[in-house]
């Protein structure tokens, strides 16, 4: 039985007529993508190909790739953002409405963050 878990990398990309989706991709399948307006649509879309693959590779009795252990990099627990003069004011004031600091704010913001990513995320 098939259950492996495969690390996704996503990235936002706009085509030639400016329309824009996402794209899903996995270091262990590199030919296969997935896409969709939404970024649970390119993941379903990537596990529905891979699901394909992995069929076709059982049944001609083919190694399926494993998942890839990546190391996790050393956190220190500060990095720095650099934003535009107008994003750092507009955080500053809703740090200010909530009655937190800065950095505060930007903790919870990040702690409470749901599973979506921002564009052009992408790890290793």
């Amino acid at each position: 039985m098939f259950d492996y878990k495969y690390h996704i990398s996503l990235d936002y990309q706009t085509d030639a007529d400016g329309e824009q989706y996402w794209v899903a991709t996995t270091k262990e399948f590199r030919t296969l993508i997935g896409t969709g307006e939404t970024i649970d649509e390119a993941i379903t879309d990537l596990n529905v190909v891979i699901g394909i693959a992995v069929e076709h590779l059982m049944a001609n009795n083919l190694p399926i790739p494993e998942p890839l252990q990546e190391e996790a990099p050393l956190a220190s627990g500060r990095f720095t953002v650099r934003t535009g003069k107008t994003l750092h004011q507009q955080l500053i004031q809703e740090a200010e409405a909530d009655g937190l600091s800065l950095n505060q704010y930007l903790l919870r913001v990040l702690a409470e963050r749901d599973t979506h990513v921002p564009p052009r995320i992408a790890t290793g």
